[in-house]
């Protein structure tokens, strides 16, 4: 077989699957029927996980539930938490720090 015609077969193989690749991301049916549905399964996932919609409408969206007193304790107890590691509790003997002092 001539090295030329071998070349050029090899060639026009290559384009024609170029070519067939390229069309199968041409179809003009496959956008469509999964435009319509995009993002849908999030959207639903965040409707659901939203326990009153219409609290940011209403007059007292703004009030907290607790006086500010609480919440001033409530914020010092949340700062402290990360001051120092939680304590490590024995599961069937296994700790993540030494039980020694």
């Amino acid at each position: 077989m001539n090295p030329t015609r071998s070349c050029a077969l090899t060639l026009g193989l290559c384009a024609l699957a170029a070519v067939a690749t390229l069309g199968g991301c041409a179809s003009p049916t496959a956008a469509p029927s999964t435009d319509e549905r995009l993002g849908q399964a999030v959207r639903q996932t965040l409707a659901q996980q939203v326990l009153r919609p219409e609290a940011g409408r209403a007059a007292d969206a703004a009030t907290p539930p607790f006086d500010g007193v609480s919440a001033v304790h409530t914020i010092v107890r949340h700062r402290e938490g990360f001051k120092s590691p939680p304590a490590a509790y024995p599961v069937l003997g296994i700790t993540g720090a030494s039980t020694q002092p």
